[in-house]
């Protein structure tokens, strides 16, 4: 039987993607530390962090290293539902990976504002259960846990990739990068007032496209020496962060604002000036882990492991510590946001080993079907 290129390359587990993630998670916390900090204490003092050179919104780059991470992981994970066409088995398992634990915290959410007299409408709710991009005329109303935002864009993906499973296809994956192109330039050249358009035609889908293609690169390439052996990887490593300095220094208008993004008005030069720089970084992790043996400290590797917690549950800290801020009058605000930082990982940590791990064992072994005995 001929096998393609992606069923005879051995199984890698890429450490560094995991510092990546890692990494990520605590620029996302950072960001909404900062923010809280500007929003909710002290208007008359500022920040360090807040006022050095473009600091203030760089955090929010840890969703676009995660998107491209995403597109990446993708590409090497769903290959081997490729020759029994098993979309729906790939779809099933990446919801399992997502949905009970967003569905678990958005509860945390909806009781957190219950207790405070603050219910949310039963339509925001179920919107954001399903994960719905949804808009009120021309703005965009955040899900009801704030951060689900990203996970539409994710879901979006796993469909257009499960989907293209079904064809056998070896090439699904040009298939899925075609058609979010097509997706793209169809917004672009016919833009509509429609929110679910907007959403399915955002510029965001170009940091997916950017990890498929180094997943596909990784792929073809993965024992071709002039890829994965000398400077070349840490050349790639270096362009990312020269092209993420570049940013922090000089910035670029509101690339950082959610609302610019959803919109499309500000996502194309965001995955521009942001997603590019993330795919060299995140293709020279890949590309010199390849080439040799990487040693990673331990706790960075629980700080990828927990990422996801950590991204869902980091509001609640962070919110907690601005409340006893408030409190007690405190004047330290970059005390505030470095604790809130450590204060949302910790948690986040904790959230992942005493509830994710054990909520991802029962959800697979429930609705995943039983693989055969290996012979």
């Amino acid at each position: 039987m001929n096998q393609t290129i992606s069923e005879q390359v051995p199984a890698v587990k890429f450490l560094l993607l995991q510092v990546l993630r890692g990494v990520a998670v605590v620029l996302v916390v950072h960001f909404h530390a900062i923010e809280a900090q500007t929003l909710y204490l002290d208007s008359s003092n500022h920040s360090w962090q807040e006022g050095f050179v473009h600091l203030k919104t760089f955090g929010a780059v840890g969703v676009d290293l995660f998107f491209v991470i995403s597109g990446f992981i993708i590409v090497y994970t769903s290959r081997r539902y490729l020759q029994r066409g098993a979309g729906g088995e790939f779809f099933l398992k990446r919801l399992l990976r997502i949905v009970p634990l967003y569905w678990l915290v958005t509860g945390l959410v909806l009781v957190s504002q219950w207790a405070l007299k603050q219910p949310v409408a039963g339509v925001e709710v179920w919107k954001s259960l399903l994960f719905f991009p949804f808009f009120d005329e021309e703005r965009f109303i955040m899900p009801v846990l704030a951060v689900g935002w990203t996970l539409s864009f994710e879901l979006l993906f796993y469909l257009l990739t499960a989907l293209l499973l079904f064809s056998k296809s070896r090439h699904y994956m040009l298939w899925v990068i075609l058609l979010l192109l097509l997706a793209i330039s169809a917004g672009w050249w016919f833009p509509s007032p429609e929110s679910w358009l907007v959403f399915a035609t955002n510029p965001m889908l170009y940091e997916f496209v950017y990890g498929t293609v180094i997943g596909l690169l990784y792929l073809k390439t993965s024992q071709q020496k002039g890829f994965t052996s000398g400077l070349f990887p840490k050349r790639l490593v270096l362009v990312g962060a020269v092209g993420f300095l570049a940013t922090l220094l000089v910035g670029y208008e509101h690339m950082g604002f959610l609302a610019a993004t959803l919109s499309g008005e500000g996502a194309f030069m965001r995955a521009l000036l942001w997603g590019l720089p993330s795919a060299f970084v995140v293709a020279g992790c890949v590309f010199l882990e390849t080439s040799q043996v990487i040693t990673v400290p331990r706790f960075l590797l629980a700080l990828g492991d927990a990422s996801f917690s950590i991204y869902l549950m980091h509001t609640f800290p962070i919110k907690a510590l601005t409340v006893f801020w408030n409190k007690f009058e405190l004047p330290f605000l970059d005390w505030f946001v470095l604790l809130a930082t450590l204060l949302s990982v910790l948690v986040g940590w904790f959230f992942h080993v005493l509830v994710e791990r054990r909520m991802l064992t029962w959800a697979n072994s429930v609705f995943l079907p039983k693989q055969p005995l290996s012979r």
